[in-house]
């Protein structure tokens, strides 16, 4: 399972990076994304990119694999569909990805465009799971509002969450999907079953880039929602009561 999983997240592996003068991440962790695109090489290539990419802007910033590396990742108008900008000092790579493929653009000293692209060497390994096809299906039928739940077996407080959830959304009258992480062992899922501790409908594992790149999947358990139709930009991640999942579920006026 561990190896489809591998196979799956190729599209969010780190970026090969060129080499560049040193900025530290400090440095560029205290700057906005919209600062950092300023001060990038090949700048007028590179934004002429992004708008060719359709980017909306929803730029989330994060340190990235050394002392002078950061990530922006931001959706595109285009649903399970997204762009990350690798930054090494003042030196960007560019990447727009799917879950079926991964497109990335590097310049060289003269900022001419390079582009590499990735397909999925087997699609067949989102069978049975729940992806970006599914999720929009959700999207589309609940408009007014939902939420995703995802859960671990190896986090015990996800699994007792899963009722706090569900009363809840039960409560407020929410649509609700729960999930399990794509990480999961299928020989714990059943013994989790088999002991009553989860239901069956609950043990769908997600390969959804939408939910990923919402960081979905940086902590079990974590809860996204949406309303009339937009997936909120991050997911909430960590265990509550009841009482305070819908206390923030109500100041997010659903």
């Amino acid at each position: 399972m561990q190896d489809l999983n591998k196979i799956f997240l190729f599209i969010i592996a780190s970026l090969v990076l060129g080499s560049t003068n040193a900025v530290s991440a400090e440095v560029l962790l205290s700057k906005s994304p919209l600062e950092i695109l300023e001060t990038l090489r090949c700048r007028p290539q590179l934004q002429k990119q992004l708008q060719d990419w359709k980017m909306t802007g929803e730029w989330v910033k994060q340190a990235s694999g050394g002392n002078d590396q950061v990530r922006l990742e931001t959706p595109t108008l285009k649903f399970a569909q997204w762009v990350r900008v690798d930054v090494k000092g003042s030196e960007p790579r560019l990447a727009l990805l799917s879950a079926l493929s991964l497109s990335e653009v590097s310049y060289d000293p003269q900022c001419r465009p390079t582009l590499d692209l990735s397909t999925h060497p087997n699609p067949k390994v989102f069978a049975g799971r729940f992806t970006d096809k599914e999720l929009y299906a959700k999207l589309q039928a609940n408009k007014q509002k939902g939420m995703i739940y995802t859960w671990s077996p190896n986090m015990l407080w996800s699994i007792e969450g899963i009722k706090e959830i569900k009363s809840v959304a039960k409560k407020m009258n929410i649509p609700l999907t729960v999930l399990v992480s794509p990480q999961a062992d299928a020989q714990q899922i059943g013994e989790l079953v088999k002991s009553g501790k989860v239901q069956v409908a609950d043990t769908q594992k997600h390969s959804s880039v939408e939910l990923i790149m919402r960081g979905i999947s940086l902590h079990d358990p974590s809860l996204l929602i949406w309303k009339n139709g937009q997936l909120e930009r991050w997911a909430r991640p960590g265990h509550e009561k009841a009482i305070l999942y819908e206390n923030w579920l109500k100041k997010a006026s659903l």
